[in-house]
Formats: C-alpha cells, structure tokens, sequence
C-alpha cells in the first residue's frame, strides 16, 4: 500500500478573526477556500477513514458559513458522494447525515433526490431510523426523512416500509427531546400525505393519550408539533383516532386551553382542534354535559374579540343538533350566544344569527329571546353595509325565523321601527338581495299587512309597484309568494291601491321574456277571484293579452291559456270576442249580449248600471235572481194548459191560443209582485217562471232532440208576438215598438230578456239558451259574423247505428220551424244560419 500523504492542514489564521456580515455573493472571492473544498469533496471516495473524516468536518464548517456555499456545494456533486459514505463508521455516518439534511434544506437538492435511483438509499436511512442504536444517527435520519416528506413519491416510498408504527413508537418511549421533535416533525408530514388517509386506520396500538402528554411539554417546540399533529389527525375525522380523543377528553382540554391566557401561543390550534371535531359522531356534541363547556359558555360572554368568532362556531354548531336544544337552554347557552351580538364582526354576527335560529324552533327559547333590545340588535345588522355579505341575508332570515315561531314579532318589531328598514329592503328588491330573502322580507310585511293597525305603514301602491319589478330576476316561487296565503282583506287592499291597473301595466311594458312569464303567473294566481278579476278585466286586461306577437305565445304559453281563463271568468266577455258560447259554458246571473253592431270598447254592465247610461244598442240580460218558489202556485193556475199546446205540431196552433198566453203573460207584467228599478237593472220574474213551467212539463227520460225540440217550441209560444200571421215586415215593425216600449217603462236599454213577448233569432237563441243551461239540455250559443248578426244554438247528440255512436250536432230552429233540428254543414243549416254552404 503506498504511503498516504498528510493532508495539507488549513491555516485557519489566514481567515478573519470575526465571521464576517457582508453578503458573500460569489465562492470566487477566496480562491483558495475553493481549492480547499474541491479537494475535500475529491478525498470523500478515499478509503482512508480519517481522511474522510477531516474533509467532512471541513465541508460541514464550510456549509454552515453561507447559502451560497450550499449551492456551490450541490453543484460539486456532494450530495452522490454523501449517500455512499453510509457504511463507513459512526462518526462519518453522523457527519454524512448531518451534512445531507443541511444540504436538503435546498429545493433542488430535493428535486434532485426525487428519483427512483435514489429510492434504496432513502429506504436505508428509513431503516438505519428504526433500528440504529446510536441516538444521534436516528435524530439525523429523522430529520433528513422530515425533509423528504414534502415529496409526495417519496411519502408513498415511506408508507410502504410500515414506518409509521416506529414513528408512533418513538413518540410514545423516547426521551430524547431532540429526536421526538424531528419525530414529531416526520409524522406531521407524513399525515399531510393523502396516501395518510389509507394507513391510519389500520393503527390500532397507539396510545393517543402520550400525545395529549406532550401538550404540557416544556420544550415549545414539542408542545406545538404535538398541537399540530393532534390537529392533523382530527382533520381526517377516522372514527378509530376519534374515539380515543373522546376517551381522552380532548375538546374538553382544549377548552381548558382556550380559556387558559397563559397558553396563548396555542389558542389557535386549540380550536381548530375543536372545530376539526365537531363533525365526527364520536366528538360532536359529547362534551355539552361536561363542567368545561359551561365554564366556557361563561367565558364566551368577556372573552376577547378575537375569540368570538372560533367561539360561536362551536355554540352555532350545536344547536344544529335538535335533541341537544333542550339541555342548551337548561344550561342557558342562548344568554352566551346573544352576547356574541356585541362584535363588530361581520362573521362573528352572522354566525350568531344562525345560531338564534336554530334556538327559535325551541319554542321557551325564542319567548326567551325575543326581546327588543334582541330585535334592535338584528335590525342594526341590516342597517350594515359590508362588502361580505351585503344583503345582510342571514340576519333577514332570523328575523322571519322569530316572525314565523313567534306571535308577538310582529308588534315588536312595529315598536322599535324595523318595518321601516324592511321596507326599505323591499324596494331595493331582487339583485341587492336574493330572491329567497325577498321571499322572507316579503313574508315579514305580509305577516305586517294582516294587522290592522300597521296595514296603512306597510302596504301601499309603492308596495304593488315593486312587486313585477323585481319580477325579472325571479322564479315562480316569487310570483306565487303573494297569494299563497291570500285573503279577503289582501285583496280589497290591493285592488284599492289600483293593483290590477299597475300589473297591466307592467305587461304592457315588459322588458324581457321572464319579466312577462312571472307578471303572468301572479295575474293567474289571483284571477280565480271574482271581486279581482273583473278589475283586471276592466283595465283591459284582455286587449293586453290579445295584443301579444304570435312569437310571445309561443314563448310564453301562458298568455293563451290566462286568456281562455279570463273569458271563462267572465262569459259576457267571451261572447262579445269570438261570438260563441260553448256547450260547456253555462251562463251565470246577470249575462249580457249587445245586440246588433257595437264599435267601441267592451261595456261593462255595472259601469254602465251606476252610470245610467242608456245605449243606442239594446243590451238584453240574462237574470235568475229572482226568487218564485213562492209563487209556483200562482204560476200552475195562470199557465195551465197553455203548454199543452206547445207540445202539438206548428201548424195545429190557432191565434187565440197564442193571445191567450200573451194575454196572461202581460197582465202577470202589469200585476207582477216586482218593482221596476227605472233607470236600472230590473228584477226579471219570468224567466224562473219560464224554467219552472217548462221543467215540470218534460219528462227527464226524454232524448236531448225531443227536449230541444218541446224547448224551441215553447219559446216560440213566447215570442210570437200578438199575431202570429203578421208579414215579416210587420212583425219587425211591431218589434222595434215593443222594444221601445220597454226602454221607456224601464227607463234604460238594459232589458231582462224575460220581459220580452217578441223576438227573433237573437232573442230566441239567448233564451233558448238561458233555459236549456238550466234544464240539462248541452247547449250552444253562437252569433255570426256577417252582417245580418243571425244568432243560433246548437245541440250535442249521441247516435247509434248499426252498434256505432257518433256525435252529431244541429242547429235548433227557432224562427222559420221551430223545434226543427239542422244537421250542421247542411244546406238547411247554413241557410237559417246565413252561412255560405
């Protein structure tokens, strides 16, 4: 073996006596130090161990003087020299360890690692970590593995050598301070990993209490990382590690810390800790029954203003939980909650709203709470404007929670003011708030509108302008809102602050597709009511909704179906637009045609009744008020046998039959026990008379043609006239003198269409109609559209031939054949209906 050379020993005077401060930029300023560490990194392959040991001791020195010299270092290729030196001595050992984790305080001498080619070498420090009996090699092993961690390669590397069950061992037999901290430090990596996940739950022999142990360590170190790894391990929320913590009472120490001013440093971690808890069945609500929670309840109400916040999170977080509700007011939680409404905090507050909602649905608990000075409190919240949250949202939603749960709110809240804020939320409407927190203020006025003594501060015409507005950014739920619980006094007030007019308006005026859909489905929502619907219909509601493009309806269906909706609502209506009556449209009291051409807008029969306007058009109505139960007796004798005559064939009558039963008929005009109301709508006590005398003279068995046919008939008996053998010419000369006759006993062109004792197609057809509706008898009523205004009504039958039914519909003569039936689309029937075949 040759002879080794000595080393050159380094003149350590040449350097400066103080380490100098002055940034060393570059290695090249001592030239000489550059040859000293290239020549200490060459020697490491030496198999001398001294040598070894000498240019470890000087490359250590060098590392620690500056980063750069770490850099230089990595560029040299000391790192690769390092990993191989692992089976030289204890001494080496520790100094190549010692030197590696320096090193690796560099990312990429990390990076560099992170390879596959390096994978044993990390395996043989995670190993020379679990079995190596010098403390001072495991403590560097340790550390260099706590400085891989952050790779997550390599973490998976680590979980597959089972290293966690010696790093679990180490923190629970050690006494070596220094060694479980760097432990302390691994495991805590380690459990970032997601890989952490999969391998926890197989830990079953670790004792967490030796964690909790190290909380009360003395070195701060320790007592953080043991802070941060319990913290890590709630995170996860494994039921195996959750069960321990409850067995050790952990949130019930990390309350106690909370609360204890000299552990401030970890006051922080502690409640995370806490709050990692509370989801897990295990660690949720356990705790509520222990004295800590009540010391910290008390201790919520002068704790700092930095504490409320993680403190109402934990108080927000049980009254979540129903059956917890009851012992939280035992123990008076709710006094702790409603202090946290003294900061200034934003979260702080909303939090805290949360949580008094939950406490509402206790029904001692919200009688407890709810106090003016509560209320005030919330309603300065909405007054806030933050750029978190700036609806104030939360808040909205504890009020309506206290106004729902809660009768005596709404006084409460009329006595400090807090309609007024509501109202102002109102008018900002949709956009500054959600739509479901326009519900809820919505719902809060509503509840208002109802008392009488706060309806006329609540709701006005403002109040039902606002509403379509803030339809354009809404959804059914919000057009629908309003008449979900409406009622009679909701309605009067809206119709006398001119809803109706305002919608309508809005419809005309629409801005976009959606603003026109939810405007629509609140008309829907409340035309079902009479009283509203004719108001709506009377602010032209129908003209509105005619006007609409074909491309509209297609868009938004609705607008055809409101419009059937309206005419149904309303038949007189329906008849004036598209002349016909179905058979399933049954006249109501007090229907009304105009008869002949009418150019204007629709008239409506009580404007024109309280306006006494007499028309140029004869308005003929139908009226079954009247009430002839008590002269049904009278009726038998004055009627009889006169309809016998009705059941004969035309031609068998006689003009003394037909005087006979107009006579009787005006001298019942001229005795009748009615009062004309001159200038108004009269009483009409025929037509019940006609109902009665022809309904008790049918037989109920019989077919719809022979009904139809006997009803035709008799209404030819009552509308002949004085002479039936009169020329056309003369009957309408005698027509229009009855007429006039009646306009000026009655005083008004508004004639009950029982009054009259002639008539022709119009007259008929109307009062075929009024009685058939009555009698069971599916009946038409159509006008047509030339210029001759012939009117007809039109039967359903039912006919069997040959094992086959078929629907057949005819026309019922009334003038030239009475009691004739026209097959519809023969020529007969387009005559008498003046159609073109």
């Amino acid at each position: 073996m040759a002879e080794r050379k000595p080393m050159k020993k380094v003149n350590y005077k040449e350097e400066p006596s103080v380490l100098e401060t002055t940034v060393h930029d570059v290695i090249k300023e001592k030239a000489y130090a550059t040859k000293q560490v290239d020549t200490s990194i060459a020697i490491l392959d030496s198999p001398e161990e001294d040598v070894v040991l000498e240019a470890l001791l000087f490359l250590s020195k060098y590392a620690d003087i500056h980063l750069n010299n770490l850099n230089y270092l990595q560029q040299q290729g000391l790192m690769n020299k390092l990993l191989d030196l692992f089976d030289r001595n204890i001494c080496i050992l520790r100094l190549s360890l010692r030197l590696m984790g320096i090193l690796l305080t560099l990312d990429d001498v990390v990076a560099e690692l992170d390879q596959e080619k390096y994978d044993d070498k990390i395996l043989k420090i995670a190993n020379m970590y679990v079995s190596h009996t010098d403390p001072y090699v495991r403590q560097f092993c340790v550390s260099t593995l706590s400085k891989f961690a952050g790779s997550g390669r390599i973490n998976c590397l680590i979980f597959k050598t089972d290293l966690f069950n010696p790093i679990l061992d180490t923190i629970q037999n050690t006494k070596d301070a220094v060694l479980l901290e760097w432990t302390l430090e691994l495991l805590l990596k380690l459990l970032s990993a997601p890989a952490a996940v999969g391998i926890l739950p197989e830990i079953y022999t670790f004792e967490i209490t030796i964690l909790m142990m190290h909380l009360d360590s003395k070195e701060e170190r320790i007592a953080q990382l043991s802070y941060e790894v319990i913290k890590k391990l709630t995170f996860y929320c494994l039921n195996v590690f959750q069960i321990m913590f409850r067995e050790a009472k952990l949130i019930e120490n990390m309350l106690s810390v909370v609360m204890n001013r000299e552990l401030k440093e970890f006051h922080q971690a502690a409640f995370e800790i806490i709050h990692n808890s509370l989801p897990s069945e295990e660690t949720s609500d356990y705790f509520i029954e222990s004295l800590e929670f009540l010391k910290f309840c008390q201790w919520v109400k002068r704790c700092d203003d930095e504490y409320m916040y993680p403190s109402i999170v934990i108080l927000e977080h049980l009254t979540k939980i129903p059956h917890r509700r009851q012992i939280l007011f035992d123990l008076s939680v709710e006094d702790s909650i409603l202090y946290c409404l003294r900061s200034s905090q934003k979260k702080v507050l909303n939090k805290t709203c949360l949580a008094i909602s939950n406490m509402t649905t206790h029904s001692y608990c919200c009688e407890q709470m709810l106090t003016p000075p509560v209320l005030k409190e919330l309603f300065q919240i909405l007054l806030r404007k933050d750029e978190e949250d700036p609806g104030n949202e939360i808040a909205l939603k504890t009020i309506s929670d206290f106004s729902r749960r809660h009768i005596a709110t709404t006084d409460m809240i009329h006595s400090i003011g807090g309609h007024k804020t509501l109202l102002m939320y109102f008018k900002r409407g949709i956009g500054f708030i959600s739509e479901e927190s326009f519900l809820t203020v919505m719902e809060v006025l509503y509840r208002m509108s109802m008392h009488p003594l706060h309806q006329q501060e609540i709701v006005s015409a403002s109040f039902f302008r606002k509403t379509p507005e803030s339809f354009p950014n809404s959804t059914y739920r919000h057009s629908h809102f309003c008449l979900r619980d409406n009622n009679e006094l909701y309605r009067q007030i809206f119709l006398s602050l001119n809803g109706p007019l305002i919608f309508v308006g809005t419809l005309q005026t629409y801005k976009s597709v959606k603003l026109l859909k939810n405007s629509l489905l609140f008309i829907h929502s409340i035309l079902p009511y009479e009283s509203v619907a004719k108001h709506f219909i009377q602010c032209n509601l129908v003209a509105v909704l005619k006007d609409f493009s074909q491309l509209t309806k297609l868009q938004v269906p609705i607008t055809t179906k409101m419009l059937k909706l309206v005419y149904n609502l309303h038949l007189p209506l329906k008849f004036f637009e598209i002349n016909k009556l179905d058979i399933i449209d049954k006249i109501g009291n007090r229907f009304y045609i105009i008869n002949g051409q009418w150019t204007s807008a629709f008239p409506f029969l009580e404007i024109l009744e309280a306006t006494q306007v007499s028309t140029i058009n004869t308005i003929y109505i139908v009226d079954y008020s009247f009430e002839f139960s008590k002269y049904a007796e009278e009726e038998d004798s004055l009627f009889s046998g006169s309809f016998v005559v009705a059941e004969k064939k035309s031609s068998e009558r006689t003009v003394s039959t037909i005087s006979r039963v107009s006579s009787s008929l005006s001298s019942s005009f001229r005795r009748g026990p009615f009062q004309i109301n001159y200038g108004k709508i009269s009483p009409d006590p025929f037509l019940p008379r006609y109902i009665y005398r022809y309904s008790n003279n049918i037989d109920p068995s019989d077919k719809i043609e022979a009904k139809a046919k006997a009803l035709a008939e008799f209404i030819d008996i009552i509308m002949c006239g004085p002479n039936d053998l009169l020329s056309i010419v003369d009957k309408m000369h005698t027509f229009k003198i009855h007429i006039q006759s009646l306009k000026h006993r009655l005083g008004t062109s508004l004639i009950p269409i029982g009054y009259l004792r002639m008539g022709f197609h119009c007259e008929r057809a109307l009062l075929f109609k009024a009685i058939a509706d009555r009698c069971f008898i599916p009946s038409t009523f159509v006008k047509g559209r030339n210029k001759n205004n012939v009117y007809w009504n039109e039967i359903a039958v039912l006919d069997v031939e040959d094992k086959k039914t078929t629907l057949k519909v005819y026309v019922v003569d009334l003038v030239n054949n009475p009691g004739e039936l026209l097959l519809v689309g023969t020529r007969a029937a387009n005559q008498y209906c003046n159609l073109e075949a």
